[in-house]
């Protein structure tokens, strides 16, 4: 039974990062939109896949994430004893955060405070950071090679501040 509440578990993280990384480049889209003939269809086409994203997939899988991982420390309380957990729980709590703010930018995306592209563009990175740290904690947990984590961070962070720059 635990092995398959980790398997929703992991196929529900995925998907929730997933629609995250969706959401996040189509509102790159929707900011990016030239003003022509057929922008404004195009906006409101764009707003509306947002939203959906978001309400159809986002929170759904974001809240089954969250159920199927208490329902694996209720499984095997052990976890809880660990310090890879603790750290995992505390990304995921910024994970969950950065879910909240992307919202909130969704609902500015047709105003005068739309979020700036290189906004939008950090979103997509810190998406990246967060959700390959949880899975190296997940996956190594005691075993790490926290010199090797730590170095892999660093070229994801510079890689993805060279994708921000970029035009």
């Amino acid at each position: 039974m635990l092995l398959l509440i980790k398997a929703i578990h992991i196929i529900t993280a995925i998907l929730w990062v997933g629609a995250l990384f969706a959401m996040g480049r189509t509102m790159l889209a929707h900011r990016n939109i030239e003003d022509s003939d057929h922008s404004s269809a195009l906006r409101d086409q764009l707003g509306r896949l947002e939203k959906s994203i978001y309400q159809s997939f986002a929170n759904p899988f974001m809240m089954l994430v969250f159920v199927a991982g208490i329902v694996m420390i209720g499984m095997h309380s052990g976890y809880m004893k660990n310090g890879w957990m603790h750290i995992k729980l505390l990304l995921l709590i910024f994970l969950l955060v950065q879910h909240i703010l992307m919202k909130g930018q969704m609902s500015k995306m047709d105003t005068d405070k739309m979020p700036s592209a290189k906004r939008l563009k950090s979103n997509i990175l810190i998406l990246v950071i967060l959700f390959s740290a949880i899975v190296f904690l997940a996956v190594f947990k005691t075993n790490m090679d926290w010199i090797l984590f730590g170095a892999l961070l660093i070229v994801e962070l510079i890689l993805g501040l060279w994708f921000i720059q970029k035009k």
